[in-house]
């Protein structure tokens, strides 16, 4: 699936789609092993041509978008049926977040909205 949204939205490569497996070995709490998946893609963060990261989110009968934006410097959150924010999903996208831009805390801190069609 993760392979049809990077053809349709994936833009060049500027546009990534997180795989659910890193998001669970960064949720996980074998800090060694999640440190050895914290550095997917920096290179290509370091030097800008990814602009945005997305992350899909299964929730009970469906599914939601976390996005991380490098030039905006924010995580949103997006849902059609307006759950709260996943914190565990938003934690481990942090996480990797700080491995990989400089200047973390310049970050806005709270969630933003991500707008979703309903």
């Amino acid at each position: 699936m993760l392979d049809l949204f990077a053809e349709k939205y994936g833009c060049n490569g500027c546009i990534v789609f997180i795989p659910p497996v890193l998001l669970q070995l960064w949720q996980g709490e074998d800090e060694e092993n999640a440190r050895g998946h914290l550095d997917w893609n920096r290179w290509a963060i370091a030097n800008g041509s990814i602009e945005k990261a997305f992350e899909v989110v299964p929730l009970s009968g469906h599914w939601s978008v976390l996005e991380a934006d490098f030039s905006r410097r924010e995580i949103s959150f997006g849902d059609s049926l307006s759950y709260n924010t996943p914190e565990l999903y938003v934690a481990a996208v942090r996480k990797w977040s700080a491995c990989n831009v400089e200047a973390i805390e310049k970050w806005t801190k709270r969630v933003m909205k991500f707008k979703v069609p309903r």
